[in-house]
């Protein structure tokens, strides 16, 4: 979808340094950076520090940042994602991703289909092991419309375009919920994006939160 530059931003809101490892990862799961092994940052007392990855994640492509601080409340993390027009570099839209860590075992986010919205979740099984998913989609009103169940490889990146009908039975000018439902507790994290002409030029794009 069009032309992207991407962002990692790190904020450390501690007195002290605090050294991390960051990984960047294909939708398959495979390191992209470090020749596999990831990178090492140091982010000072009260300082930030952005990472380009756009080299690393060209547009069309999917993944996921891994960030392993040594102190576990010491990063405040997020992705940013700048869509450029191709021919003149102008931006055209943008979007962040919070960081978080491997939820429950059930989590919901909410869709909408007005406006010709897209709605893309996406999945990422945290683990190294091969896990089992159950994704529903509901109405407004709370009714199961679709049930579909499956397996994800171990550190691997699916996205579902919610806004196929054919599939979720989701249909035009309505809103609902979907839930997404695992094994166990800190397998998985999901992600909603909500965009308009993702295929094309991007007239917005932005995440929601699934919890």
């Amino acid at each position: 979808a069009g032309c992207r530059k991407l962002y990692l931003e790190m904020a450390n809101p501690l007195r002290s340094s605090v050294k991390t490892l960051v990984k960047v990862r294909s939708a398959n799961g495979s390191v992209l950076n470090g020749e596999g092994k990831g990178q090492r940052e140091n982010v000072g007392s009260k300082r930030q520090k952005h990472l380009d990855l756009s080299a690393l994640v060209p547009g069309g492509e999917r993944g996921v940042v891994e960030v392993l601080p040594n102190k576990k409340e010491g990063l405040l993390t997020q992705l940013v994602s700048y869509e450029t027009d191709c021919t003149s570099g102008e931006l055209v839209s943008a979007y962040s991703t919070k960081a978080q860590e491997p939820g429950e075992k059930e989590q919901r986010g909410s869709y909408t289909r007005y406006l010709g919205t897209d709605n893309l979740l996406e999945i990422t099984n945290t683990k190294n092991y091969q896990i089992p998913l159950r994704i529903e989609s509901y109405d407004a009103t709370g009714r199961r419309l679709k049930r579909r169940s499956e397996h994800l490889s171990g550190n691997d990146t699916k996205t579902y375009n919610l806004s196929k009908s054919s599939v979720w039975k989701t249909t035009p000018d309505s809103y609902g919920h979907v839930k997404v439902t695992s094994g166990a507790n800190g397998q998985f994290i999901a992600r909603l994006l909500r965009g308009k002409s993702l295929t094309t030029t991007p007239e917005f794009t932005y995440s929601t939160p699934v919890r």
